[in-house]
């Protein structure tokens, strides 16, 4: 074993959290950080508690997905829904939330990985397709219309030759 194939755990460190960028771990943070400010500025004897049996797994979409280990707290933070989204964009204004997902702890639900502007891009493509196949048809360039033309006779039967010519020297 050569020097060069020793690896320092610095370097390993590295290369296993070198595509992680700075400013996500930094944004996810500040939204536990915020999460558990705005959880724990509810005005309730139970709502104090939620932080503790709370915690936040992912965000995508514009959804905020939270776990908790019991279904009684996932009731008590539909009530407060509205006072922790408004709360969350308070502290953090450039944080894209519109709504809270919630899972009990232990499941492994996920939020769906969809990108909304390409579906949005896809229809739009979609819709032009449709209307410039219209505009075809209705001009009768369309695949489906059937304005077959026939041959004049000198050049169908030069075809018909062609093909007999074809299929005899097949045989």
């Amino acid at each position: 074993m050569s020097e060069h194939d020793v690896i320092s755990a610095a370097d390993m460190i590295m290369n296993v959290f070198g595509n992680i960028e700075r400013q996500e771990i930094e944004q996810s943070n500040k939204i536990l950080k915020t999460w558990r400010i705005v959880i724990e500025s509810i005005n309730n004897q139970n709502a104090a508690k939620l932080s503790a049996h709370s915690r936040i797994i992912d965000l995508k979409n514009e959804i905020l997905l939270v776990e908790v280990d019991h279904p009684g707290w996932i009731q008590l933070m539909q009530i407060y829904q509205k006072y922790i989204l408004n709360g969350l964009r308070r502290y953090i204004p450039d944080l894209k939330v519109s709504s809270l997902a919630f899972r009990m702890r232990g499941s492994e639900t996920k939020l769906a990985d969809v990108n909304y502007a390409k579906e949005k891009e896809k229809k739009a493509l979609e819709a032009r397709l449709n209307a410039e196949e219209e505009a075809l048809k209705k001009h009768g360039f369309s695949e489906n219309s059937k304005t077959e033309k026939p041959l004049p006779d000198k050049l169908q039967n030069l075809f018909d030759r062609l093909k007999d010519d074809m299929l005899t020297k097949n045989k």
